[in-house]
């Protein structure tokens, strides 16, 4: 073959004058990709192939046959010839999916397919995005021989060839991203871009606290965390500690903002309420988040409360303060009855004296306590000695002690009962 890519046949035979066939071109396991004509002359025939482009150069692989006859022993007999003929030129991609898509917590196979001639088995490279690949105790790369499926000249075709892989355990987050896988030979270097993304239900909220309540509100806040790798939304759902099923809320939408909150209304006043939230996208749901709050007790007073209470209040001492005055007006009145008759010594005269007794009511059944009988008797005692004596108090009284003692006034009502001891 020469450099213009050019395959000659030379038959050899008696005689050497010959009749050429089309050309035949073939798999490596003898599938007919195409059939070429090429030109001839009596002795050679010469198929010129056509540069179908760097990227598919790869399809004038094969074996190339070619077919003569001399007449020898008939003119239907042909003979043939055929030549393996390799094109080697820059690694071609085979593998057609550009997105991937996994779950966080599961293992992924990134795997990529590529034919290669000359053979590639060492320089094969991966990249990621800014944050560079998983870290090498979370992921290998690796570099095999395999049959794979490859258009000739649109006829597909299994032919040897390789894939490079990526293997990722337990995904997190950061693992999905663009991911790049370059392969090259000594002809030349080829890259394919692959777009990982998360198929997952989107994680629960976090940080999920009340920020306010109020007797009948209660305001939620929370953190959105990853989306799964589609939009999301959250639900949230509330009880009372005596319903039996939670009652979710419409759909709250995710505004991508770095904290969300909701204010639940119309609840009761003074309930304890079980509070619970979650993140939900295409493919699934987050696990629920718990929340326990309580609504507040209706404490406020009305204004008008303070002054009525203060108003009882002093109504309540100005009839207090009467009734004592009342009942010491009684209790004077009552003694300046009982000394009347007597005598009065003007320097003994007391402040009570001079009060209008001319309209005593009649007697109590209670008798009055007496004054002293210096005071009554008019004696030299001091005009500033009180009416009533003070009382004395024992420390250590007997129960039964002074039972039987008379009064002193034989003018009481009542006089000590008698107990007779056991």
């Amino acid at each position: 073959m020469s450099a213009d890519r050019v395959l000659t046949c030379v038959p050899d035979g008696n005689p050497d004058s010959y009749q050429f066939g089309q050309w035949r071109h073939t798999t490596e396991d003898g599938t007919e990709i195409r059939q070429l004509s090429g030109r001839y002359n009596t002795t050679h025939s010469f198929l010129t192939l056509p540069d179908p482009g760097v990227t598919r150069r790869y399809e004038d692989t094969g074996y190339y046959t070619c077919t003569a006859t001399n007449n020898i022993p008939v003119l239907s007999y042909y003979s043939s010839g055929s030549v393996f003929f390799v094109v080697e030129a820059s690694p071609v991609i085979t593998t057609n999916t550009a997105l991937i898509k996994g779950q966080i917590g599961n293992n992924i196979t990134i795997e990529v397919e590529f034919y290669s001639r000359p053979a590639v088995i060492d320089n094969v490279t991966w990249t990621k995005g800014l944050n560079g690949l998983p870290t090498p105790d979370k992921s290998v790369t690796s570099v095999d021989v395999r049959s794979i499926s490859l258009p000739f000249y649109g006829v597909e075709t299994e032919v040897e060839g390789y894939v490079a892989a990526i293997i990722i355990h337990s995904l997190v987050e950061q693992d999905f991203g663009n991911y790049t896988v370059t392969i090259e030979n000594r002809l030349g270097n080829t890259s394919f871009h692959i777009d990982f993304k998360s198929a997952s239900p989107p994680l629960p909220p976090d940080n999920v606290v009340q920020l306010i309540h109020d007797i009948s509100s209660i305001n939620v806040q929370w953190t959105p965390r990853f989306n799964g790798g589609a939009e999301q939304h959250f639900i949230i759902g509330y009880k009372s500690d005596i319903a039996k099923d939670f009652s979710d809320l419409y759909p709250i939408p995710d505004t991508h903002e770095p904290t969300q909150s909701y204010q639940i209304t119309g609840l009761q006043t003074a309930q304890i309420y079980f509070i619970r939230l979650y993140a939900e996208n295409e493919i699934g749901r987050s696990g629920y988040v718990y929340l326990n709050q309580t609504t507040k007790v209706y404490t406020e007073t009305p204004s008008c409360v303070g002054p009525v209470v203060g108003g009882v209040a002093g109504s309540v001492l100005t009839l207090t303060f009467i009734a004592v005055a009342g009942l010491l007006f009684w209790r004077i009145k009552r003694r300046k009855g009982s000394l009347g008759h007597q005598t009065t010594n003007p320097e003994s005269r007391t402040v009570y004296q001079d009060l209008d007794l001319t309209n005593i009511d009649p007697s109590s059944i209670y008798t009055d306590l007496q004054t002293s009988g210096r005071n009554m008797a008019g004696s030299d005692s001091s005009p500033n000695i009180s009416t009533y004596e003070t009382l004395g108090v024992r420390s250590e009284p007997n129960i039964y002690d002074d039972l039987s003692k008379k009064p002193q006034h034989t003018d009481a009502t009542y006089v000590n009962t008698i107990i007779q001891q056991r």
